[in-house]
């Protein structure tokens, strides 16, 4: 395995040969610091800070051999190690040079990199509705025994006839998967809707903070709180959010069709201009450990149309477009990160980059099929679905794929704790695979 160093502030370096450590310097007031931020299980991230002006060069070392000599321009620097073993323990140390003399060091920093995680999954696959193009949109796994899929399925009474309308909600207690259905009422928008004024719609799109705290796109935004569902008519067209996510049910984000962002706050929504009208197929956020502000990023896609994705940024009620040029090509319908370590975008295959606005590179390890969702709890705990039963888990050194490829697509990919819930379509019938570690 290749050994790089990056350094996040400068351009890619790589590793020179292996020397021995300088001789340390004499005890004095230190004027260079080292500090671990993070490791995968193949990478480290370190932080290097320089208290007094730079003029020289410093030295960083990995268990007392030199890894590379580096000319830093910033009181901060972040490198990044990589090609390391998992569950691995390294001792890094930062030098400093005046020409080929060492002047002063930071202390020594121990390291251990992440084990990686299993990738032996139980699945119990499970078809729903009795045709009529019976399909699920998304999943939210609440616990081991409880979960949640919205789609729209179909089914036949005794007679043979067909149910309307059909059931739009799957909730899987522990044994079985028990069919719902959420109507709407119009008059939350339309006051003048109409005498049958619950209406049933599709549901895109579902989001849990809890089993008593649910969040659906049915219609309107619709709430569960343990004892009643209740209806938020928000901003027309929150009801046909692609996507949700958000911190609590004081700070939520539904995202959709033609540029669509809506925020709530527990009290009122608000518009937000995306700066686009390209359909938002996702969102995902998660709080930044550095600063403690959550990082929130949205995907925007014209499906087929090159140059036709976007990576969104969302701050409060500001949406930046960031630039992401090796992806112009390529559809993107789905992210999952961890700030300021690993980004990830699905679509046409799967992407990776060290910060958002790149250097973004292909995954060549995964069958080169249509990605549609990821999901992920860890750098070394990822899922991705897709295509032609397209089901993939990263274990934090590599991909295992699952079923053999057949017709029908995975929609929506969810992970939590030792269950992986993967919906979809195949045929005219909804789709479930349900995995256990």
């Amino acid at each position: 395995m290749s050994k790089k160093l990056f350094v996040i502030v400068l351009p890619l370096l790589f590793l020179g040969c292996k020397e021995n450590a300088p001789p340390e310097p004499p005890p004095y007031v230190r004027s260079i610091e080292l500090e671990a931020l993070d490791a995968s299980c193949t990478e480290v991230w370190l932080k290097i800070t320089l208290t007094q002006a730079m003029t020289d060069s410093v030295v960083l070392t990995r268990n007392g051999q030199t890894l590379q000599t580096l000319r830093l321009t910033t009181a901060d620097s972040i490198l990044i190690d990589e090609g390391l073993l998992p569950n691995r323990s390294y001792l890094y140390k930062v030098y400093r040079l005046s020409g080929a003399s060492v002047t002063d060091s930071s202390e020594a920093v121990q390291v251990t990199t992440m084990d990686t995680t299993s990738h032996n999954f139980t699945w119990q696959i499970d078809t729903l509705g009795d045709g009529g193009g019976s399909v699920l949109y998304d999943v939210a796994i609440i616990n081991d025994t409880l979960a949640y899929a919205v789609g729209e399925i179909w089914k036949k009474d005794s007679n043979g006839n067909w149910i309307n309308p059909p059931y739009n909600i799957a909730k899987w207690n522990g044994q079985q998967w028990e069919l719902m259905r959420r109507l709407y009422d119009c008059r939350l928008y339309f006051p003048n809707c109409g005498p049958n004024y619950y209406l049933y719609t599709p549901i895109r799109s579902i989001f849990a903070f809890g089993p008593n705290d649910i969040w659906m796109a049915a219609g309107t935004a619709q709430h569960w709180d343990g004892v009643r569902w209740t209806e938020h008519a928000g901003i027309l067209g929150v009801g046909d959010a692609n996507k949700i996510w958000g911190v609590s049910s004081n700070n939520l984000y539904f995202v959709g069709n033609n540029g669509f962002i809506a925020h709530y706050d527990g009290a009122s929504w608000r518009r937000i201009e995306s700066g686009t009208t390209l359909p938002i197929m996702d969102v995902y956020g998660t709080r930044k450990d550095q600063s403690g502000d959550y990082e929130v990023l949205a995907v925007a896609e014209a499906y087929a149309t090159p140059g036709g994705n976007k990576i969104l940024s969302i701050s409060d009620a500001n949406v930046r477009e960031l630039s992401t040029p090796e992806l112009l090509s390529w559809d993107v319908w789905g992210i999952w990160f961890v700030p300021d370590r690993w980004y990830t975008v699905v679509g046409d295959g799967v992407w990776r980059a060290h910060i958002p606005e790149g250097h973004w590179t292909f995954d060549e390890s995964l069958p080169r099929l249509f990605s549609t969702s990821i999901d992920g709890q860890g750098l070394n705990d990822i899922v991705v679905g897709g295509a032609f039963w397209l089901l993939a888990h990263w274990n934090g050194i590599h991909w295992r794929t699952y079923f053999p490829r057949t017709s029908g697509s995975f929609t929506s990919v969810a992970l939590k704790g030792n269950t992986v819930i993967a919906v979809g379509g195949s045929g005219n019938r909804a789709i479930v695979a349900r995995g256990t570690r």
